[in-house]
């Protein structure tokens, strides 16, 4: 997978997570806000490493989203799946 098309699923999450921290939509069971300001925080270093063109090693590079995702999220949470992509295709880079 190329840089820009992580950057597009990084930015893609980001999009998806928006309307969770303004409280447009509600937490389902399992999703805490605290969680999805994580997310956030992971997604925009994600974007500042790609931008800077300077990607940590990868055994320093942020991770757990989908960790904590599996473990705490609904199976069917379709932020968690976008989630879960974006950081699965930054950890490959």
């Amino acid at each position: 997978m190329t840089i820009e098309a992580v950057e597009a699923l990084a930015n893609e999450a980001l999009r998806e997570l928006s309307p969770y921290l303004k409280g447009i939509k509600p937490l389902r069971e399992g999703m805490t806000m605290a969680q999805l300001k994580t997310c956030q925080v992971h997604l925009e270093t994600m974007l500042i490493h790609i931008h800077n063109g300077k990607l940590p090693s990868q055994a320093s590079r942020l991770g757990g989203m989908g960790r904590m995702i599996a473990d705490s999220w609904p199976f069917d949470e379709k932020l968690g799946d976008v989630l879960s992509r974006a950081e699965r295709a930054y950890n490959k880079l």
